[in-house]
């Protein structure tokens, strides 16, 4: 399905529109159908949010449409997430039409309307079928079920990050108090030397040193082989210094919540391993049905964050130009003006914020290398005073910019043409611009 920039275009006197508000036990239906010159026959009722149910509505509504004679009907409701999937998935299995009417347009035309903003389930039907009478909708993209799975695992990676991220500060503030004198690496935890730690001694600082230096490190070598002799050396330390200045009353206690918070953490860095190699594994499977997919490039963009870039976007195809795809994702700017007063210019912020999340992942790296986006990225900062987060959107809607013009003029991936501006590129041969890359 085409994205167009416009509202769709939809022959009001072909398309009979059911206004629906959604919640999770019933939905609340308003339409209206002409009878003669300035009447009209007025419908509403409550239907159960269920699948029989919805089912039977609709045969009906469709029943209905035919002996009014109206060609379709277009089913019109807010998006509310996994409450109006149902709904709209019956929608479309019956080949009816499918539309979105944002909360905000509801929510302005309820104070137009009836200069209040009073919410009652009713009064919104009445309303998005206002709305969408009046075709202010927003298209409901269907997707393959490639692209369906890919934006479901994306979430999930997501929720799955998040839990990490959540395990990972529990697991440094109660090591902080049960080993308050470790000095190494935090990362360290989670290699094979911080496992091998944890399987031999729980992170106990008193179980450490309960034997001589020559034990710990036979021990520690049979579980991690290669560890470094200075790494061991400062560990076995820094539990000596621990435990000769605290005291070992709650040791036991803070060792098992400990425990629990890094098995949080290992199940977790497992876990987004396996959704990287399934959200790689789509990617291949979506290429081979789209070849203009760019490739991946190292030190650039990886074949992950492509798959959980698409996961968002969506197929490429059904963007028309580079104006849609910023205003998709809320890279749009908004203007706030009156008479002399002259408000700050900010982002719409109106498409997915997990979008401008995973584009921000993906340029940031790219602001730190000096053959890419390095120097502009800091002159800008600094030269114009620009907030951080500003200067990432400009570089963010530069990088779009890039990856949707490989998309569109079917070219490969090339690092040298996509990041160095037209002036260098053409001064340099390509010897000095691989070796400025590399």
């Amino acid at each position: 399905m085409k994205i167009t920039e416009k509202t769709l275009e939809v022959n009001a006197n072909h398309i009979l529109n059911i206004g629906v508000d959604v919640s999770s036990r019933k939905l609340d239906v308003h339409f209206e159908c002409p009878l003669q010159l300035n009447k009209r026959e007025v419908y509403r009722e409550q239907i159960l949010n269920r699948s029989v149910e919805i089912e039977k509505a609709l045969k009906n509504y469709l029943s209905l449409a035919q002996s009014k004679g109206f060609l379709n009907l277009r089913i019109v409701c807010e998006p509310t997430g996994p409450y109006s999937l149902n709904l709209l998935s019956m929608a479309t299995h019956l080949n009816c039409l499918t539309a979105y009417v944002s909360g905000e347009a509801v929510k302005n035309s309820k104070i137009i309307e009836f200069n209040g903003t009073n919410k009652n389930d009713l009064v919104d039907a009445e309303l998005i079928n206002s709305l969408a009478e009046r075709n202010k909708v927003l298209i409901h993209r269907t997707y393959s079920a490639n692209y369906t799975r890919l934006r479901m695992l994306n979430s999930h990676y997501e929720d799955v990050d998040k839990a990490y991220v959540s395990a990972r500060n529990q697991v440094h503030n109660t090591l902080k108090q049960l080993w308050p004198d470790y000095s190494s690496k935090l990362s360290l935890l989670y290699a094979s030397t911080g496992q091998a730690l944890y399987r031999c001694y729980g992170f106990n600082p008193w179980k450490i040193v309960s034997y001589n230096y020559s034990y710990f490190e036979r021990r520690m070598r049979t579980h991690c082989k290669g560890v470094w002799s200075s790494t061991l050396k400062q560990i076995y330390r820094d539990a000596e210094e621990s435990v000769r200045n605290h005291c070992s009353d709650a040791a036991s206690t803070l060792e098992s919540i400990l425990s629990d918070h890094y098995e949080n953490c290992l199940r977790g860095l497992e876990r987004k391993a396996s959704l990287k190699t399934e959200m790689k594994t789509i990617l291949s499977e979506i290429r081979e049905q789209d070849d203009r997919i760019p490739q991946a490039r190292v030190n650039f963009i990886s074949e992950f964050h492509i798959a959980r870039l698409l996961a968002e976007t969506g197929p490429l195809s059904d963007f028309k130009n580079l104006k849609q795809l910023t205003k998709y994702l809320g890279l749009n700017l908004r203007e706030r003006q009156s008479g002399e007063y002259q408000g700050r210019v900010r982002l719409s912020k109106r498409g997915r914020s997990l979008a401008r999340k995973v584009l921000s992942l993906v340029v940031l790296p790219l602001t730190t290398q000096k053959a890419l986006y390095g120097p502009d990225y800091h002159r800008i900062k600094t030269q114009k005073d620009k907030p951080g987060k500003l200067v990432m959107c400009i570089f963010m809607k530069r990088f779009l910019k890039s990856f949707f013009g490989i998309y569109r003029s079917h070219q490969s991936f090339d690092s040298r043409r996509l990041f160095i501006d037209r002036g260098s590129y053409e001064k340099l041969n390509s010897q000095e611009v691989l070796k400025a890359i590399s």
